[in-house]
């Protein structure tokens, strides 16, 4: 007599501790729902505890909606009100959860979200951040903000950022996709992958992108050939990403590697689309005011163009820190 075994197959051995809680800011829109799908996801697969928060700034609510004659009146109702609204996005999660069999708790911030979620992080003890974006980008990005990009400048834990387009991903890690340059945030992406690769059974891809687009103005400008220096940066992004391939051998992880001439801010998000990635781990400086709206930054870019979701990371110092809590496991030398 046969017996039919429906239980699921065996998932790859993890490392204990690994992504063992997450904090998902969720505020009722679809980015919202895209983030506790996608952080279901994760804590299905890695036993994940969960909290979910939502922000209710009263302070700027007060401000812009009372007037002094009425503030008696009318500031009570309206906090029972926002209060009311949170409580009912964070319940719905929290029986979406429970449904799946996950873990859940909830917890109603104040303040600016940005800086509430990141605080809410630090005093529970969470090893990533989860959030949907919109993707606004350029100015639109610049003059209205978004809690994404205010979360990204200012958490040291690793930010998993779900863009619009994600779907359901049954086997979303087979392969990431790491960027690669001369960094200590990226030295930090880097030991973030090895240790996600790890606990997924991934395959990583190393990025590195030889940045021409100066090289070829510069040249053009003074007349000069910018063969020998493109040489040279060619084979700097070759040490580079030689030496992550390395890394990633000593701790058992397969790695690709990848060089490609171009901006990185356009090149990573088309070479995930085109190397078929679950995900893009990328380092980020943090950068805030006047000088990110000058230089800008890359994985603030990528995260605004990627149909895939981006971890991002900040520098190694940051990284060394949440790891010595027991928050996340991988070599890094």
């Amino acid at each position: 007599m046969s017996v039919q075994n429906d239980a699921p197959p065996l998932q790859p051995a993890r490392p204990a501790g690994f992504l063992s809680r997450l904090l998902v800011a969720i505020d009722g829109s679809e980015d919202g729902e895209r983030a506790v799908s996608f952080a279901l996801m994760l804590a299905l697969r890695h036993g994940s505890e969960l909290e979910f928060c939502n922000a209710v700034d009263r302070t700027r609510a007060i401000a812009e909606c009372c007037t002094a004659d009425a503030a008696g009146d009318t500031i009570l109702p309206l906090i029972e009100s926002l209060d009311e609204v949170a409580h009912t996005i964070l319940e719905k999660a929290r029986v979406r959860a429970s449904a799946a069999g996950v873990a859940a708790t909830t917890h109603v911030l104040d303040g600016s979200a940005p800086r509430a979620i990141v605080e809410r992080q630090q005093t529970w003890g969470a090893d990533a951040i989860v959030l949907g974006t919109k993707g606004k980008r350029g100015l639109e990005l610049f003059a209205m903000g978004s809690t994404a990009d205010g979360v990204l400048r200012r958490a040291d834990v690793p930010v998993f950022v779900v863009p619009p387009g994600v779907g359901e991903m049954s086997a979303p890690f087979d392969r990431l996709l790491v960027a690669v340059d001369d960094s200590d945030p990226s030295d930090a992406a880097i030991a973030f992958g090895i240790a996600f690769a790890q606990a997924e059974g991934s395959r990583l891809v190393f990025c590195g992108v030889v940045e021409t687009k100066d090289l070829e103005s510069n040249s053009a400008l003074f007349a000069l050939d910018p063969g020998p220096t493109l040489i040279e940066l060619r084979e700097a992004t070759e040490s580079l990403v030689t030496r992550a391939e390395e890394r990633a051998c000593e701790s058992d992880v397969v790695a690709e590697r990848l060089i490609v001439d171009g901006d990185p801010k356009a090149v990573i998000p088309r070479v995930a689309q085109t190397e078929g990635v679950g995900a893009i781990v990328i380092g980020t400086h943090g950068r805030r005011g006047l000088r990110r709206w000058l230089v800008g930054s890359v994985a603030e870019t990528v995260v605004q163009q990627s149909s895939v979701p981006v971890v991002v990371v900040r520098g190694l110092r940051r990284f060394d820190a949440a790891r010595a809590k027991g928050s996340i496991q991988g070599s890094i030398r």
